[in-house]
């Protein structure tokens, strides 16, 4: 069961991150965007980060949204390709 609370913690996150720097990953994966990129794999990528504590502050202080992810975001170059 922790796997997949786990699971479901981390794609919060990508979900979270991803609106935070203007990107809608449903309408990426309606529109084939991500056909190349499963969703597991974004958030396996998340998971195995190690700054989670300074992902969680970068969101806090970034509520209103940002032109990019921070630099240390192991997704960060999938997001800035699907940002419109």
């Amino acid at each position: 069961m922790a796997i997949i609370q786990d699971f479901a913690s981390y794609s919060q996150r990508v979900q979270r991150m991803a609106r935070t720097v203007g990107v809608d990953l449903g309408q990426a994966v309606l529109a084939g965007r991500l056909q190349h990129f499963p969703f597991s794999d974004i958030v396996f990528r998340c998971s195995r980060c190690p700054e989670h504590s300074a992902c969680a502050i970068w969101l806090d202080a970034h509520q209103t949204g940002a032109s990019e992810p921070p630099a240390y975001c192991r997704n960060t170059v999938l997001l800035k390709s699907l940002q419109a």
